[in-house]
């Protein structure tokens, strides 16, 4: 309830004495209030530590709110030292699934190959670029994005519905 009380860049932190699921399990996202971006934060001694900061709803065109959830999940820590910069070349591993049926639309586990891209110069979803500089080398987490900062309105046809809410284990294998 203390959530709908927080102003613009406040910050709250929420803890838990269980531990994380093992992967795939995430938090359901339709508990939180859209316009919240979730972000990891680091702390010793817990296995799982979200931070919410209220950033103030955006609109479209037609003036109908986007709803944004950005949520990072911490699986596994990483170095906790090294952490990629825009620009740099990073090399992960990723399961990705629509979040309303679990359904797998990509995986390079599956493929046995990791995936490796230049990070935060916009060659990948926004979610990406935005999420993957707060990891450390050999982290693995869970990202959960709604379509505006993943695929948008049409999606990646056939894979990808319009408007799809995406989960993404990933894990961070190499920054070069």
């Amino acid at each position: 309830r203390g959530v709908y009380l927080l102003k613009e860049s406040a910050s709250i932190i929420f803890t838990s004495s269980v531990e994380c699921p093992p992967l795939p399990s995430i938090t359901d996202t339709a508990t939180l209030s859209p316009g919240f971006l979730l972000s990891l934060a680091e702390a010793p001694d817990l296995n799982c530590m979200m931070v919410m900061k209220h950033f103030p709803t955006r609109k479209t065109n037609s003036a109908a709110a986007i709803e944004t959830y950005l949520f990072i999940l911490r699986i596994s820590p990483g170095d906790g030292q090294n952490f990629p910069k825009p620009g740099q070349k990073i090399t992960m591993h990723y399961h990705g699934t629509l979040a309303d049926d679990g359904s797998v639309f990509d995986s390079s586990y599956r493929r046995g190959t990791p995936f490796s891209s230049p990070i935060g110069v916009g060659r990948l979803i926004k979610a990406w670029d935005e999420c993957v500089p707060q990891m450390s080398l050999g982290e693995k987490a869970v990202i959960t994005a709604t379509h505006d900062v993943a695929y948008g309105e049409t999606g990646f046809p056939p894979v990808i519905p319009p408007r799809a809410t995406l989960k993404f284990e990933v894990e961070l294998l190499a920054i070069n």
